[in-house]
């Protein structure tokens, strides 16, 4: 969606914000980084106020991650899943999992299309409900506070810097996933 497209949206729904809420709200479940610009854009342009738009996006997205992690849940419901769950190769992804449970979640907030495989396996597993809750909440609200703010105060300017951080970022935080318990291990092993 270009700038053009959402100032004639926002013209649509003109004295009616609870619909850019809504649309807002709905949108995150396609693509919250687009959806998060969209709704800072309509802020700066003052069409929305900032703390609705950013409240809609922000519950939009826990609750996306929450569905994410309901399905692969759900899924443990059928007949074919404890089969699957009684391969050696499944044990180990569980187990790898389970152990970078923290790192995996805060890894898939920062690269893109690692939500949905992540956070549905968080589910699958059955990993700790608690864990993921908490931690999506401080991923998503760190994440999001920090686009959306910045695209509010900056403007577009900042959608083409974003960009060239975006995937060191995601970079630093797949080799944290990795290392991260290696390098607990190794203390912990140090300690005793």
């Amino acid at each position: 969606m270009n700038e053009l497209d959402l100032i004639a949206l926002a013209e649509v729904f003109e004295g009616r914000p609870w619909i850019l809420c809504a649309f807002i709200f709905l949108s995150t479940f396609i693509l919250e980084d687009v959806a998060t610009v969209s709704a800072a854009l309509l802020s700066s342009y003052g069409h929305i106020m900032p703390e609705a738009a950013y409240v809609c996006l922000l519950l939009g997205i826990i609750l996306g991650d929450l569905g994410l992690y309901g399905l692969g849940f759900a899924a443990t419901k059928t007949t074919w899943s404890s089969k699957l769950l009684e391969r050696k190769k499944v044990a180990l992804v569980q187990n790898w999992l389970s152990d970078r449970e923290i790192m995996s979640i805060l890894a898939a907030r920062f690269v893109p299309g690692a939500r949905l495989p992540t956070y549905t396996a968080m589910g699958f597993f059955k990993l700790s409900f608690s864990k993921f809750i908490i931690t999506v909440f401080v991923a998503s609200v760190l994440w999001t506070s920090i686009l959306f703010f910045a695209i509010y105060t900056v403007g577009e300017i900042f959608i083409d810097e974003l960009e060239q951080y975006r995937l060191p970022v995601a970079i630093i935080m797949i080799a944290l996933v990795i290392i991260a318990p290696k390098i607990v291990k190794l203390i912990r092993n140090k300690k005793t």
